[in-house]
């Protein structure tokens, strides 16, 4: 999984030819723990970053997100889905196997 910053953004997912899965989470989250460790270990394609909501504070707040961790699926630079809170690595996969 690739740490981003607000900075590398557009070139690492809007700009991305894959499909990108952003989780959007905090050091503070304990619920983000677990998701990491599903999200490492998630066999896809497509491309998986996490950004931290209190270091890179602008792109959460573009995308309007509310509550962590939050995983927003781009494609084609365009956010195409979006869950949040404890989500199964299954429902990961229906929703990347659907776009």
């Amino acid at each position: 999984m690739l740490q981003i910053s607000d900075a590398q953004f557009s070139s690492k997912v809007l700009k991305s030819k894959k499909l990108v899965l952003v989780m959007f989470s905090a050091p503070w989250c304990s619920v983000c723990k677990p998701v990491t460790k599903m999200l490492e270990s998630l066999e896809t394609d497509a491309s998986i970053c996490k950004i931290d909501i209190e270091s890179d504070p602008l792109m959460a707040q573009e995308y309007e997100i509310k509550s962590l961790p939050t995983i927003v699926l781009f494609k084609g630079g365009e956010a195409i889905d979006q869950v949040s809170g404890n989500v199964s690595s299954d429902k990961l996969l229906k929703i990347i196997n659907d776009a």
